[in-house]
């Protein structure tokens, strides 16, 4: 708030993001949401019309075959522990441990959350259970 000296007081707010004229501004006075909003806008009907994958749907994508392959037991020794069934942290009969699903790790940082190890078990969990119980070839 500041007052001026002939009485007139003018209240300021403070905003995180200001859509002016069609241009997002953040309080940094940086065009990362414009470019943002102008990207999501324009790419995604370019990306469907051409029938080009985002990059973070191909990530998707070859993490759930990761899953697939760790499911099936076709991948090296190494990763045999990698995840664990939510079946094998409790003994109840959740919708979790019925849905074949893996125990989301507690993890504390947006680093972690970009891990496989925290990744995998989301995206595993987002697939419907027909299309888990097949095999490798009819995953794809």
């Amino acid at each position: 708030m500041d007052v001026h000296g002939n009485g007139l007081i003018v209240l300021f707010f403070r905003r995180d993001l200001l859509n002016t004229l069609g241009v997002f501004i953040d309080s940094n006075l940086s065009w990362k949401p414009h470019i943002e909003y102008i990207s999501k806008k324009t790419l995604t009907p370019l990306f469907k019309t051409l029938n080009i994958t985002k990059l973070h749907d191909l990530v998707s994508y070859q993490i759930a075959i990761f899953m697939c392959r760790y499911k099936n037991r076709l991948l090296p020794i190494v990763f045999n522990n990698f995840f664990t069934e939510v079946s094998e942290v409790h003994r109840y009969n959740t919708r979790s441990a019925t849905k074949q699903s893996y125990y989301l790790l507690k993890v504390r940082t947006n680093y972690c959350k970009i891990n496989i190890r925290f990744q995998a078990p989301v995206i595993w969990s987002a697939i419907n259970e027909q299309v888990k119980t097949g095999s490798l070839s009819k995953f794809k």
